[in-house]
């Protein structure tokens, strides 16, 4: 729910520079929702920034047009689209509780006359005294995906599509925390996530369900020492050929302590016990795990070091990192780099870099990740992804933005994937509120198969908000 998310932030926290990767409306969608999910997460200053009621209501219009707009393998016909999008976002904040409300739909008109319905929905609601707090959320995310999408869904496992169809995300949470800011306090939680595909008859597409329960009691003696005591429990279950079933509990402590005035160490450990079920065979791994980290901090930021050995359903992984995070002139850096290794898989450098960086008339952002997941099979698969995006302020009304994004999926079994996407585009704000934007982008991708797909793609969109303040 992260668009519609962001569609609350801006008109909430305040006047920005508007003009962004989709130009100004854009900006103002994706500052608006982070002061208010700021403040359904409890961020000190938020609720006050936004007390009463907000409105926002939108609208949108575009045509795309070019060949393979789907990315679909082997295939190059030409094809349009009409797409259509209408979002509301309301919010309501009081001294004691927060509540948001978002909505962004988007119909899409093929050619040959069919129409794609794609909803994504968001509730939350926190209320909070001084004491306690209850938090509450309830999101739906329904996409589109073809046979080069590649997803990971909470458990880490790799969703490596095959065909054309529609994935729908329900996501529950629940929360409750007592005893807030005294000696001992506790939190009990409670998630539950539903995937289901649509219009498609491919075996890649597995439904799935998770749900996921948690307690914990912190102990706070004094203003440098922590201890928290933590119990977790999750029942994973997935409908693919094997109808792999997998139950995860663990149990651990927490110690946290801080050194001198810059210095904190970590350390916890713990006992988890990985329980996987298929009709062709069962599997169990458990025993001991533990973490220990090391952080300091400097006049710029923080950097530290991480050594971690954790129970998965393929055994277990330990990872050590090395991290640094620091404040730029003009903006933020933060880097982490390490190795990952598992009992069934190789080791594998990790690592994160992200960037953001703005000047008077330019911003700057790059995104590195590289990370390690397990699959359903329990087999490693290595991540790689990387994006820049760059926006160049023409006037105070238009924008040019630059996109690129590339990423690397491996496997263990040797089906690796490749994919590249780029994008150009401008901006220009016609009226208060009202924006049109047109570019082109182009898409590649290819696997191990030497089976690959290309796109380009030619789009044009017009976009509209109206604010109510109420």
């Amino acid at each position: 729910m992260t668009k519609m998310h962001e569609r609350l932030r801006h008109k909430t926290c305040g006047a920005r520079q508007r003009l962004a990767t989709k130009g100004p409306k854009a900006q103002v969608a994706r500052v608006a929702l982070a002061c208010a999910t700021g403040a359904l997460l409890g961020t000190p200053g938020l609720a006050e920034e936004i007390k009463g009621n907000h409105s926002q209501l939108g609208y949108s219009l575009g045509i795309e047009s070019g060949t393979n707009l789907d990315l679909r393998r082997e295939n190059d016909d030409y094809e349009s689209r009409l797409n259509a999008g209408l979002t509301y976002d309301y919010s309501r904040a009081t001294q004691s509780s927060e509540l948001h409300f978002g909505s962004d739909l988007l119909w899409r008109l093929e050619d040959g006359g069919e129409t794609v319905f794609l909803p994504k929905l968001a509730l939350d609601y926190k209320t909070q005294s001084a004491r306690d707090a209850l938090s509450f959320g309830l999101n739906y995310t329904r996409t589109e995906v073809t046979d080069q999408s590649v997803s990971y869904d909470e458990t880490g496992s790799v969703l490596d599509y095959d065909g054309r169809g529609q994935r729908g995300v329900a996501d529950l949470k629940l929360g409750y925390q007592g005893g807030i800011d005294s000696p001992i306090s506790y939190s009990v939680g409670y998630r539950y996530t539903d995937l289901q595909y649509y219009d498609t008859q491919s075996t890649s597409y597995s439904n799935s369900q998770r749900a996921y329960y948690d307690l914990g009691l912190t102990l706070t003696p004094n203003a440098s020492s922590s201890y928290q005591l933590a119990l977790h429990y999750d029942d994973y279950n997935v409908d693919n050929i094997t109808e792999t079933e997998r139950q995860t509990s663990s149990v651990s402590v927490l110690t946290t302590q801080r050194l001198d005035a810059v210095t904190t160490l970590q350390f916890g450990v713990g006992y988890s016990d990985v329980q996987t079920d298929r009709i062709t065979y069962d599997e169990r791994v458990n025993g001991a795990i533990f973490n220990l980290g090391l952080e300091r901090e400097d006049r710029l930021g923080t950097y530290g070091v991480m050594l971690s050995s954790q129970i998965e359903g393929s055994g277990r992984r330990q990872e050590l990192s090395a991290s640094r995070k620091r404040a730029l002139q003009n903006g933020t850096l933060s880097a982490m780099v390490g190795l990952s290794a598992s009992d069934e898989g190789d080791t594998n450098w990790i690592g994160a870099l992200s960037l953001s960086h703005e000047l008077p008339r330019d911003k700057l952002s790059l995104l590195l990740r590289r990370r390690v997941y397990s699959n359903d099979d329990n087999e490693d698969v290595v991540v790689t992804r990387i994006s820049a995006k760059v926006s160049h302020d023409l006037s105070e009304v238009s924008a040019l933005n630059f996109g690129l994004s590339a990423s690397t999926n491996e496997q263990e079994n040797g089906t690796d994937s490749r994919r590249i996407d780029a994008s150009v585009s401008l901006s220009r704000e016609l009226a208060r509120d009202t924006q049109l934007s047109a570019g082109l982008s182009k898409r590649y991708s290819k696997d191990t198969a030497d089976r690959t797909a290309d796109s380009e793609m030619l789009f044009v969109t017009l976009e509209k908000d109206l604010d109510f303040l109420h």
